[in-house]
């Protein structure tokens, strides 16, 4: 089975997470055919971080690096994934920023996929994914079926996403792996999750709040994320109400209970409330893809 990896770099590499960005890569580096590294940040004519980084990543043979626009976050898988057809690859992963395997996630995926035994094997293999501040219980259950995930360290069919429409350019960013999951579905794909495999994420920062005795905290989202996530759930909601209804209604009631979150929780909560209202506005009038108005 070919397998190859994308590593998605959008940010600068700070010196000191270096160390973090080489481990992160040990975890699968010796499982994958090829992992090519897009760098897709303008680098400083001395960026200490990005050299050391490239140092750091020179003893790897089987390591490509492409040094490439950040074109929005649809655009970017779907370049990934245009590079795996072309590498013939039988499966690709696509990895962010702060992204990680836990242990030996990795290898006991792809040795899922090696040993399958059912006729068709997965549209998509997920990981569990975990931010690295949560607590894990292992669970008897060793893969579950699914309705849709985050394309985030999952293992990607190739060739189903080559005779498929691939990912929707509309969303620009979030939403379009979950149209995707969706959409496969539908064509009778499937999509399943190894619950006891875990990818961990660093991308978070907890918000507080004491009520009365009770302490009640929630994960912050920027309001940039905050606009697409909503009017790309609106636009989500709008395409499957008849075709997955069930989808639909399952992430309403998280949407609403996330809103709770935030309004009791983040001191910006009626400023992103008025974003979020722009964005489910956008939605209904079909402006969608990039948006051009400024977003703090």
């Amino acid at each position: 089975m070919k397998l190859t990896a994308n590593l998605l770099l959008t940010k600068r590499i700070k010196e000191e997470d270096i160390s973090n960005y080489i481990n992160d890569i040990t975890t699968y580096i010796s499982h994958v055919d090829k992992l090519i590294v897009y760098v897709m940040f303008q680098p400083k004519e001395e960026d200490l971080g990005l050299d050391k980084f490239y140092n750091g990543i020179a003893r790897f043979k089987n390591i490509e690096v492409a040094e490439c626009e950040d074109l929005g976050e649809v655009y970017n898988y779907k370049r990934a994934m245009l590079q795996a057809i072309e590498e013939k690859a039988e499966y690709t992963i696509i990895l962010e920023q702060n992204y990680f395997y836990e242990e030996d996630a990795f290898l006991e995926m792809k040795r899922k996929l090696l040993n399958w035994t059912e006729p068709n094997k997965p549209c998509i293999l997920s990981p569990h994914p975990k931010y690295t501040c949560e607590f894990f219980n292992s669970s008897i259950e060793e893969i579950r079926k699914v309705k849709g995930v985050h394309l985030v360290g999952a293992f990607i069919n190739v060739s189903d996403y080559e005779e498929s429409n691939g990912f929707e350019e509309i969303y620009y960013q979030t939403g379009f792996d979950y149209d995707y999951c969706l959409t496969s579905r539908i064509n009778g794909k499937h999509i399943y999750v190894m619950n006891n495999c875990v990818l961990r994420n660093r991308n978070f920062k907890i918000i507080t709040k004491k009520i009365l005795t009770f302490e009640v905290s929630t994960y912050e989202k920027d309001a940039y994320y905050l606009y697409y996530e909503t009017r790309n759930r609106y636009y989500l909601w709008e395409k499957f109400k008849n075709l997955d209804p069930e989808y639909v209604k399952i992430d309403q009631k998280l949407f609403k209970g996330e809103k709770r979150e935030m309004t009791l929780c983040d001191k910006a909560s009626l400023y992103k409330k008025d974003i979020m209202e722009q964005a489910r506005k956008d939605a209904v009038r079909g402006i969608m893809g990039k948006q051009t108005k400024d977003i703090k």
